[in-house]
C-alpha cells in the first residue's frame, strides 16, 4: 500500500476549498489529487502539526469539529514521536552544517516555517511515506536532504496527460509509486515533470 504525506497548504486547497487570488486552478487539481489518491488505494497522511496550522485559525469550535472528525474518519493522523524526533534532529543537523540560518535569511523563510517544515518532513519520513505534496517545494526539499520526493500540484499534470494520451497508470503494489521521479535522484536534481 502506497502512502503520501500533504503539506497544510494542499489540505487549503483540498478541504477548507479555499484560495488566494490567482490560485483558483488549485481547488481543482487538490480535488483530482485526492480522488486519484481515493481510486488508487493510496493512503494520505497528515501530520498533526499539519492539521494545527489548517485549523488554527478556525474560531467557531463546531466547525472545527467537523473538520477534526472528517480529517479522522478520512486520513491515517500521524503524531510527531521518537522516531520521527530523531530523524528531525538528523535532517536539522545536517541542514545546519551547510548553513540553515543564512539559508533562511536568503530565502526569506521563517525560523517558525523552517522547524514545521523539519517537523512534518520528519514525521513523513518515519511514517515511511513514498512521496510529500506540498507547494513549498524548493523549502521541502532542502530540508528533507533528498530523502523523499516533494511533489507539487504539478504532479497532477503529469497524471492528466497520462490519461488523455491513454496510457496506463501502472501501480505494481510492490513497486513504487512515484518511480518517474525517484529513479537515480541525486542532491542536484530537480523533480522530473
Amino acid at each position: 500500500m502506497k502512502k503520501v504525506c500533504v503539506d497544510t497548504n494542499i489540505l487549503i486547497w483540498y478541504i477548507k476549498r479555499q484560495c488566494t487570488a490567482g490560485q483558483e486552478e488549485n481547488l481543482d487539481k487538490a480535488a483530482y489529487l485526492f480522488k486519484h489518491f481515493e481510486e488508487n488505494n493510496i493512503i494520505v497522511v497528515i501530520p498533526s502539526l499539519v492539521i494545527a496550522e489548517l485549523l488554527g485559525n478556525v474560531e467557531d469550535e463546531d466547525e472545527r469539529e467537523e473538520y477534526f472528525d472528517y480529517i479522522n474518519s478520512n486520513f491515517d493522523v500521524a503524531q510527531h514521536d521518537i522516531v520521527s524526533a530523531r530523524k528531525y534532529i538528523e535532517l536539522r543537523l545536517k541542514l545546519s552544517k551547510t548553513n540553515a540560518k543564512s539559508y533562511a535569511k536568503s530565502n526569506g523563510v521563517p525560523k517558525c516555517q523552517m522547524t514545521n517544515d523539519y517537523n512534518i518532513c520528519s514525521v513523513a519520513l518515519s511514517s515511511e511515506c513514498d512521496a510529500v505534496f506540498s507547494h513549498n517545494l524548493k523549502d521541502f526539499e532542502k530540508f528533507a536532504d533528498h530523502q523523499i520526493p516533494i511533489l507539487t500540484l504539478d504532479y497532477v499534470d503529469v497524471l492528466k496527460s497520462q490519461e488523455t494520451s491513454h496510457k496506463p497508470i501502472n501501480y505494481d503494489p510492490q513497486g513504487d509509486l512515484f518511480d518517474d521521479f525517484t529513479d537515480d535522484v541525486e542532491e542536484d536534481d530537480e523533480p522530473a515533470f
